[in-house]
């Protein structure tokens, strides 16, 4: 768990005890604040499965809880909407049974956030295969607290081939500002950002991974 604040810090707007890059066109937009003396293990993944694919730490560590990429709607007090996604691809055909994301609420709006499994679109993320809508967040800050969905009768994928995940908004958190948490060793690589200053259209673009994990079987 860490606590510090990037020099890119600079030029930030404070908002509801969080730091927020002011300028909603210069890129994807990332939230920052101070790390919480409040600390539990991670949540349990789903029972009965393995993991698929997954970049979260350890269980008292398991992702970066003061920094990440910001999750609003439309309607959000931020004034821009952005929705990010993280490629994976597994080795082998799987049938995905449920995920865990870092996401966290920052203070605005609803405590809400939209997970989704999305297929892939030419590199980018393209249909969704399912969406599920969370409530009562763990609080930006904190840790190790983690955001679980699980789908009983299973999601196949085929192995070889990528998907996404998406943490964003929906209808029911249209006001919502949330966070997608980094990494616990701030990894960086390709993802994805949609939103305002995309027009709504995904771009691909590479930088500070957040945390996430897939569990389900492997045949």
């Amino acid at each position: 768990m860490k606590n510090t604040c990037m020099l890119l810090c600079i030029g930030l707007l404070t908002l509801t005890g969080s730091l927020v890059a002011q300028d909603a066109k210069a890129g994807p937009q990332m939230a920052i604040t101070k790390g919480s003396n409040i600390s539990r293990p991670a949540d349990a993944p789903p029972p009965g499965v393995s993991v698929l694919y997954s970049n979260l730490g350890s269980k008292s560590d398991t992702y970066y809880d003061s920094e990440g990429w910001t999750i609003s709607g439309p309607d959000s007090e931020l004034g821009f909407s952005q929705n990010i996604a993280e490629p994976f691809t597994l080795s082998a055909t799987s049938t995905v049974k449920g995920l865990q994301v870092a996401a966290q609420w920052a203070g605005g709006g609803t405590d809400n956030v939209a997970v989704a499994l999305l297929a892939d679109a030419n590199g980018t993320p393209g249909k969704i295969i399912k969406v599920w809508n969370v409530s009562n967040l763990p609080t930006f800050g904190t840790c190790c607290g983690l955001v679980t969905v699980v789908d009983q009768a299973g999601i196949s994928v085929t192995g070889g081939t990528q998907y996404w995940v998406a943490v964003g908004t929906d209808k029911a958190s249209i006001t919502a500002f949330d966070v997608w948490d980094y990494t616990y060793n701030l990894s960086t690589g390709t993802f994805a950002y949609e939103g305002t200053n995309t027009s709504n259209v995904w771009e691909v673009t590479s930088g500070t991974q957040s945390a996430f994990a897939v569990y389900g079987t492997t045949p």
